[in-house]
């Protein structure tokens, strides 16, 4: 964040990133992270569909949340900034 007047923000970035799942009573919205191998993109979908759990990665991972099929889907979303890695 390129922000002077904010001492907290500037010069910093968001390093990791977290979700916390809020409600389970929807079908898809999966959350997914993708990789790529040399010529094709594999995408992972972690454990997480109970109320209260919690991913946390670094926020430069490409990630995202499937289709929701039925449903709403509630989570909270936070990110923790810090000074760039090196």
């Amino acid at each position: 964040y390129n922000d002077p007047e904010n001492a907290f923000m500037h010069g910093h970035v968001r390093k990791l990133s977290m979700t916390t799942l809020l409600s389970d009573s929807y079908e898809g919205g999966g959350f997914q992270f993708a990789s790529y191998g040399k010529e094709e993109c594999f995408i992972s979908t972690p454990e997480f569909s109970t109320v209260g759990s919690i991913i946390v990665f670094p926020s430069a991972v490409e990630h995202r949340v499937a289709s929701i099929t039925k449903g709403v889907r509630y989570s909270l979303v936070t990110w923790f900034l810090g000074p760039p890695f090196v």
